[in-house]
């Protein structure tokens, strides 16, 4: 699937340059960088609220039985205009919305059930229960709890912004 954005570039509200970018999320490499973008986004969220998935094979398996090429076409254009944003409310906003479709998709509790499996089950009480409850927060404010931690973290997340400039470059034609 190919989407054109036209991007803006402006200076004292006139338009500049106006360049238009193609994104094909068609190829395997794309795909690839995609899916392993939204292992890291899942990652990245968890640790957040203090899970964390050592299985990332059995994550990524998850993600890519959940997930059809539809949905990955959708994540692949956010993982751009994430990479795309200035600024780290701008990114966070951006990682709310890929974060929401993997959990209309149930990739979220998928990785949350991997997270229970490898904890003990004194370890699930504890860790679970405050996990559950941030996560409820992030979605119940429609992102905005969600925003606010993460656009304080999001530049530190090396892995996560190296993995968006790799879609970019596996899916931009």
């Amino acid at each position: 699937m190919k989407f054109t954005k036209a991007i803006e570039f402006k200076s004292c509200n006139k338009t500049v340059v106006k360049k238009a970018v193609t994104f094909d999320t068609n190829s395997k490499a794309c795909t690839k960088s995609i899916i392993v973008f939204s292992v890291d986004a899942v990652l990245f969220a968890l640790s957040l609220v203090g899970l964390k998935v050592e299985n990332e094979e059995r994550l990524t398996r998850a993600l890519i039985r959940e997930l059809g090429p539809e949905t990955l076409n959708g994540i692949g254009r956010l993982i751009h205009e994430f990479s795309e944003a200035s600024s780290a409310v701008d990114k966070a906003r951006k990682m709310f919305s890929i974060l929401k479709i993997l959990y209309d998709n149930h990739v979220l509790q998928d990785a949350i059930s991997i997270a229970k499996d490898e904890m003990s089950t004194w370890d699930w009480i504890k860790t679970g229960l405050l996990a559950a409850g941030q996560l409820i927060a992030w979605f119940a404010t429609d992102g905005a709890a969600f925003i606010a931690e993460c656009a304080l973290v999001i530049l530190s997340a090396t892995d996560l912004i190296e993995d968006a400039v790799k879609v970019d470059k596996d899916c931009k034609k």
